[in-house]
């Protein structure tokens, strides 16, 4: 049998053999040099160099996969294997076993063929998945194009280390009609994934061909990574992608080795690697071939090295184009070296569009060899990749870029720097620049150097390039400066030299990256008659900073002794002073007594800062801080002098400083989260403290702080709360201090101090690795009877009492929780155990519910973000009794936080048939009042939720997490009888986020019959009662900064997802799905709301996909696939006579295929108001009965009744329509009364769908007072029907109905703004 067998085996497949031997022993000898590699090197203390040194690990640790009891064959799961039988199935069941097994392999064994279509992999899953296809010629993953009509899968992946071996050969469908119908931007996409290898021998090939073709309309990117970290793709060939072949979006940490990318030289679009948004990227040794970039760089990129890479064919290694539309494009610290591009349109490229702003800096291009290429050096700040663009605007700037050891021969021009005169570029370097003419071309173009200033060093070829730049930096005027702000600037505080500063105020905004460097002295007035006589809050103050530092070996002395020896009166913080200064910064490292006030990403760093008159560094409603090796010092008497104070400040650093003060070394103020505080060596002075809070009977809310790692010697307190927080400390280390622990709910600092009431609610506080002498008292908890402290934690406590000192015996009133050994002395375990039970006679004294304003207190409903169920130690249940116990625990283990209300907590069943609407109310509740709170519809479950309102105002950053599946009740006589308007129907809420990978189902199918089913089926069950109106499926009203992404929502009963009267609404990466014959089921319907951001978008339904009415404005919609439905509508708008206002809408790079409409505007007659400054550009259309449409006689019925006055519609742009149309390309009929105005046909292409071109079956294009222009290319030819000049009436036509001419009062424009 065995002889048989082998007989019967090809002869490729038996030579098979010694190579595998041969692969054995080379994968042997690499394994021992990985372990010999395991040696651990001398750690770099930089962030880049971590990172990277993790991917060097990793590299080496995921060479060394094993398969044992963990691995997940796919055919073990239903897989053929046979490259015809879709296998996608099989590989989901494989996933989903194997993601929640620790160190799993999901194995694509050799000698099959799988049929895979376009998968999503998103995290998490346990650590170490491997997914391992097999090295052998028939293991291949195949993506055909029969099943790609299907919704793409969805794949959790998640782990410390992941890793996605391809051997094998993965194909994408062969031609563009196999792919997803709707909007597919990615084959294979990977979202938020950490520690993610893809390597192997293997290809990934997208097939393209088909796509390539097409002019027209969203391509895939064959291989995506978004919001991913510490990424490594190595030693893998990526041919033939539609569009981009490799991008990563959002990403940090990335590595691309030894891969090799090829497409056709005239295949557009095809980047081989793309980045934006994306930081410490090092891409080496790979081959590149395509149809556009090699290399593209976009905007949020930085710390970028590439090297070693060959390029060619294709358009060579290009950073941007940056500031496209407008927007503000930042990049930096790119180094391109060692690498050779040959055959390519151009070399090193930097392009960017004359209307951007922002900057680039820190880019170098050494040692580059180029072969026959156009242009080797290029800075283009005019780039425009259409027959005409704007020149006017701000610029992106651009500077400290040098050109160094540029070798080589050239085809067309040699260099070419074309700067803005405004914007000129700046500190560029030409060095070693040796380029001469091709064999192939002519002696080509002269450079060109227009606006760039630098220094040319070294050998220089051809003539003209030692010429070529300015010398030094443009000199700006005066009046130059005023325009243009200096991005990355330093201000410099010399040493050696003392400077006597008054108070001032720094105001920003600046340009980012400003620093102020401190190496000399600051001095404030050395007596109070040099300082303001009243008023004065602050001596250095910073306001409205982002991105700055203040650094340097300096001091900032605020002299403030004469201060300390006044008993009243408002002394100024050199804090404060500072606190201004990085308002206007993002970073800033320095040694200064500050004020920052409203700025955000600062960096304070070195500096020293001297004897404040009271605080020395403080922060007031900032985030994204950084205090890293300050020294802080002043008198121990000195009154009131903290050392740092936080203020409704958030996302906060302090580390390794020295303090020694009057006051706090380090104190906490309400309004404060996520603070972490480590390396404080603090003393004398009062220690670190959070409060005090709730002063004046004031609300305090803080949470989130982390202070650990720290010594505190000499002082009054160590770690102390003086009223309400969320607090953990752990590591700290004290000597002679008076009270090492304290929670004081009774703080008072004056004489007279009101009794007291409610208290600020003081929970789940941690004391850990607590060890040291105390002076007093080594612990005094304070707790309010009405208000006790729960949640406490001792563990490892060691405190002895200091030589000299008392020895009071520890104090702990009200205050309940748990303790863990060691604790030393023992009298110091005093905590209450548990938490109190809240008595029927207390609890009426106290009414609980929400945040409790009263007297210095502010309480949440549940830290731990649910509310108590039976069984609960007889404690009380429901929303007037708190809980604090544990969340229960279930069966998939998903870990919790205390901001997490997971709805299974609430009595949720998921499964799909118990109505769950009372549980989603009560997380609502519960949620709702504490602050960044997420509500989780977990995955795996099935939620059956009947018709519910969702009001607000909530606490801020609210979470909606949908995971799972929300189904509305599959049957009619489920819903309310009249009167139903929405199924999940959100109101009042602001800053709000519905996100998540789940379904949103309305299962809608009963509501889409005609009323005599419904009619029908109702009598059938002996009712008499049919439902008025059908439900919208989410429904958000006078809401604000609203954001849904990412979920799914099918089958709404009418439309699927609405905002009325809001702003600030941003949709992105959602899917809306309805069968093409459900009636009145719309995508997205607008009403009454602005500033609206609709992008990534896949709808499909039964109606527009997506519906703008009156009182919208400033909405912009890009990158949106919509079909079968009726296109993308304003209008309806002016029914029964009402009044209609509509302006400033962009929609964008939009796809629509099989649909009644393509871009329309739909007016009814007898309405009032104006449509104005709308565009419609870079619209695809396919098979679409109309694609162009502005219809002022809408009408939805059989006949409607002519009037005398419409809805004005004027500034209508329809740019870059191209593609079929099933019946009429462009109808534009408009009124006789209300003609439209300023409209403008610009390169429109739009050719009949052959079928009904054949069939005869098409409609000539219609314009009826039309007024506006056209711009060549237009097809057809009977579209150039616009009238020019102004509107006047003419004849009706017998087609349409007859009006009457207007009143010429009431312009529509006064009543719209009026």
């Amino acid at each position: 049998m065995l002889q048989s067998l082998g007989m019967a085996r090809s002869d490729e497949a038996a030579d098979m053999w010694p190579r595998k031997l041969t692969l054995c022993l080379l994968f042997s000898f690499f394994l021992l040099g990985s372990l010999l590699l395991c040696v651990p090197a001398e750690a770099r203390h930089d962030t880049v160099g971590k990172q990277r040194a993790f991917r060097r690990r990793s590299r080496s640790d995921n060479s060394s996969t094993s398969y044992s009891s963990r691995t997940f064959d796919v055919r073990s799961f239903g897989a053929r294997g046979d490259g015809m039988t879709d296998d996608s199935e099989a590989l989901l069941a494989a996933w989903k076993a194997a993601c929640s097994v620790e160190s799993a392999t999901i194995l694509i064994p050799s000698e099959f063929m799988f049929l895979i279509r376009p998968l999503t992999l998103q995290g998490p899953c346990q650590p170490s998945l491997v997914l391992q296809v097999s090295n052998s010629p028939a293991a291949q993953l195949i993506t055909s194009a029969r099943f790609l009509s299907f919704f793409p899968a969805f794949i959790s992946l998640e782990r410390i280390l992941l890793i996605k071996q391809i051997d094998g050969v993965i194909l994408g469908p062969s031609s563009s009609s196999g792919w997803p119908r709707f909007a597919l931007q990615q084959w294979i996409n990977v979202k938020w994934v950490k520690g993610f290898t893809i390597k192997g021998g293997g290809i990934v090939n997208g097939r393209g061909s088909a796509w390539w073709r097409r002019s027209e309309g969203i391509k895939p990117t064959a291989i995506r990574f978004y919001d991913c970290h510490d990424v490594v793709v190595q030693d893998i060939t990526i041919q033939n992608s539609p569009q981009c072949h490799l991008k990563f979006d959002g990403s940090s940490g990335i590595l691309v080795s030894k891969v090799r990318i090829s497409s056709p030289e005239n295949s557009p679009n095809t980047d081989g690697i793309h980045l934006q948004n994306t930081k410490d990227v090092e891409i080496e040794d790979c081959i590149i071939a395509c149809g556009d970039d090699c290399i593209s760089i976009q905007t949020g990129c930085s710390d970028v090295h590439i090297h070693g890479i060959r390029c060619g064919p294709g358009h060579g290694i290009s950073i941007g184009s940056l500031g496209l539309g407008g927007i503000n494009a930042c990049v930096s610290n790119i180094t391109v070296e060692d690498s050779t591009i040959h055959t390519a349109t151009n070399g090193a490229r930097i392009k960017t569009w004359a209307h951007g702003r922002g900057s680039l800096m820190g880019v170098a291009f050494n040692r580059i060899s180029v072969s026959n290429v156009d242009i080797p050096i290029v800075i283009d700040q005019f780039y425009c990749d259409k027959n005409s663009c704007s020149e006017s605007g701000e610029g992106v700037s651009v500077s400290g870029v040098t050109f160094s050891g540029i070798t080589g021969t050239y085809a067309v021009q040699p260099v070419y720097l074309a700067c803005s005169p405004t914007r000129p570029c700046t500190d560029v370097t030409l060095s070693g620049i040796e380029l001469s003419p091709s064999s192939a071309g002519s002696r080509g173009q002269p450079l060109i150097c227009r606006n760039a200033y630098g220094d040319s060093t070294g050998k220089l070829s051809p003539d003209g390039v030692n010429a070529c730049l300015g010398k030094g930096n443009r000199q700006y005027t005066a009046s130059a400066l005023s325009h243009h702000r200096i991005e990355s600037a330093t201000i410099e505080i010399p040493s050696d030299f003392m400077f006597l500063i008054g108070p001032v105020t720094l105001q920003g905004p600046c340009k980012p990256n400003l620093v102020l460097q401190i190496d000399g002295v600051i001095l404030g007035p050395s007596d109070l008659g040099g300082w303001p006589r009243s008023g004065l809050l602050q001596w250095i103050n910073f306001e409205g900073l982002q991105d700055f530092t203040i650094r340097g070996s300096g001091i900032v002395n605020g002299r403030g002794s004469a201060w300390w020896r006044r008993s009243t009166g408002t002394k100024p913080t050199v804090s404060d002073f500072l606190f201004f200064f990085s308002l206007t910064i993002k970073k800033f490292k320095g040694r200064l007594a500050i004020r920052f006030y409203g700025s955000h990403n600062i960096i304070v760093q070195d500096i020293t800062i001297q004897n404040s008159p009271q605080c020395h560094l403080k922060f007031d409603g900032c985030t994204g801080i950084l205090v890293s090796k300050v020294r802080i010092s002043s008198p121990e008497n000195s009154p009131n002098t903290d050392g740092i104070h936080l203020q409704d400040t958030k996302d906060v650093e302090i580390e390794d400083c020295i303090i020694a003060c009057g006051d706090d070394c380090i104190s906490v103020q309400t309004g404060c989260s996520d603070v972490h505080i480590h390396g404080i060596l603090c003393g004398p002075g009062h220690g670190i403290s959070i409060g005090s809070l709730g002063i004046g009977g004031t609300e305090a809310c803080v949470s989130n702080i982390t202070v650990e790692d720290s010594s505190i010697h000499s002082a009054t307190n160590g770690v102390r709360i003086k009223t309400w927080a969320r607090h953990a400390q752990g590591g700290i280390s004290v000597s002679n201090v008076d009270k090492p622990i304290v929670i004081d709910q009774f703080y008072c600092d004056g004489q007279h101090c009101p009794s007291w009431g409610d208290a600020v609610s003081v929970s789940a506080v941690t004391f850990s690795r607590i060890t040291g002498t105390y002076a007093v008292q080594p612990v005094y908890l304070a707790c309010s009877p009405k208000q006790p402290c729960t949640d406490l934690i001792f563990t490892s406590i060691q405190l002895s009492p200091a030589s000299g000192g008392s020895d009071l015996q520890p104090l702990c009133s009200n205050a309940y929780g748990d303790s863990t050994a060691p604790i030393s002395p023992r009298v110091i375990d005093c905590l209450q155990k548990g938490n109190r039970p809240y008595t029927a006679s207390a609890h009426s004294q106290r009414p609980y519910k929400g945040w409790h304003v009263g007297h210095g207190r502010k309480h949440s409903n549940d830290h731990h973000g649910h509310w108590g169920r039976k069984g609960n130690n007889g404690r009380p249940k429901g929303p007037n009794h708190p809980v604090h116990s544990p969340p229960p625990s279930h069966s998939d283990d998903r870990p919790y936080s205390s901001r997490v209300f997971d709805i299974l907590s609430f009595g949720a069943t998921g499964d799909g048939v118990t109505d769950d609407s009372k549980a989603l109310l009560q997380a609502w509740e519960a949620a709702c009042s504490v602050g960044s709170a997420t509500i989780e519809i977990p995955s795996e479950f099935k939620f059956l939720i009947r018709p519910v309102t969702l009001k607000g105002p909530c606490q801020p950053d609210l979470v909606l997490k949908i995971d799972g599946v929300i189904m509305g009740p599959s049957d009619l006589s489920d819903w309310p009888h009249k009167g139903l308007l929405q199924w999940i129907n959100l109101m009042w809420v602001h800053d709000f986020t519905i996100k998540g990978n789940g379904i949103v189902d309305g299962r809608g199918s009963h509501w889409w019959e005609e009323p005599e089913s419904l009619f029908q089926e109702f009598t059938s069950r002996k009712s008499n009662i049919i439902p008025d109106t059908k439900p919208t499926a989410i429904r958000f009203y006078g809401s604000q900064n609203v954001t849904v992404r990412d979920i799914s929502i099918v089958n709404s009963p009418q439309c699927h997802l609405k905002f009325d009267g809001s702003s600030g609404i941003r949709v992105s990466n959602i899917t809306i799905m309805s069968p093409g014959n459900s009636p009145n089921t719309d995508g997205i319907h607008l009403q009454n709301t602005n500033k609206v951001e609709i992008t990534d978008a896949t709808i499909g339904c039964g109606d527009d996909c997506i519906s703008i009415q009156t009182g919208c404005s400033e909405v912009y919609i890009h990158r949106v696939n919509c079909g079968p439905g009726h296109g993308i509508s304003l209008g309806s708008l002016g029914r029964d006579n009402s009044l209609a206002c509509v302006n400033n809408i962009t929609a964008k790079n939009i796809t629509i295929q099989d649909a009644l409409s393509g871009v329309r505007i739909k007016t009814w007659q007898g309405g009032k108001g104006l449509v104005r400054g709308v565009t419609f550009s870079d619209v695809s259309v396919s098979n679409v009965e109309t694609p162009i449409v502005i219809d002022q006689f809408y009408c939805d019925r059989r006949s409607c009744r002519n009037s005398s006055d419409a809805v004005a519609v004027s500034d209508v742009t329809f740019s870059g329509v191209k593609g079929t149309y099933a019946w009429q390309p462009v109808y534009l009929a408009c009124s006789d009364a209300r003609p439209c105005e300023g409209v403008r046909l610009t390169d429109v292409e739009l050719l009949p769908a052959p079928e009904r071109h054949l069939r005869g079956l098409l409609r000539q294009p219609l314009c009826w007072n039309a007024y506006g222009e056209t711009r060549e290319p237009l097809l057809p030819q009977g579209i150039d029907c616009l009238q020019r000049g102004g509107a006047a009436a003419s004849p009706f036509p017998a087609r349409l109905p007859r009006m009457l001419i207007p009143p010429i009062n009431a312009y529509p424009d006064t009543v719209c703004r009026s």
